[in-house]
């Protein structure tokens, strides 16, 4: 998953810039999905804010374009522009359980 958009899930507002991807891995002969996910968080300038919100799934599925396609499509989104005039106020990179 790419996404981008203002947010405070779990602090102060800031514009989020984050790629995920799932896992499924085995724990202890159960099937389990995790997620490492890596985010940047920037001040919610004006700029960054006039973007809105954005997301875009890629399973793999049959129906879906290639995922080079995707990639493609994302690396010209018009956000990436806006971003670069921006220094990010942090980062990170983390495993999550998916609910």
């Amino acid at each position: 998953m790419y996404e981008y958009g203002v947010y405070s899930f779990d602090g102060p507002r800031r514009f989020r810039l984050s790629f995920c991807r799932q896992f499924d891995i085995d724990r202890d002969g159960v099937g389990v999905l995790i997620q490492l996910r890596c985010e940047f968080e920037y001040e919610p300038a004006p700029a960054l804010e006039a973007l809105g919100a954005h997301h875009r799934w890629w399973c793999g599925m049959e129906d879906e374009p290639p995922l080079a396609v995707v990639l493609d499509e994302i690396g010209r989104g018009p956000e990436w522009a806006v971003v670069a005039a921006h220094r990010p106020a942090a980062s990170s990179v983390r495993q999550e359980d998916v609910c």
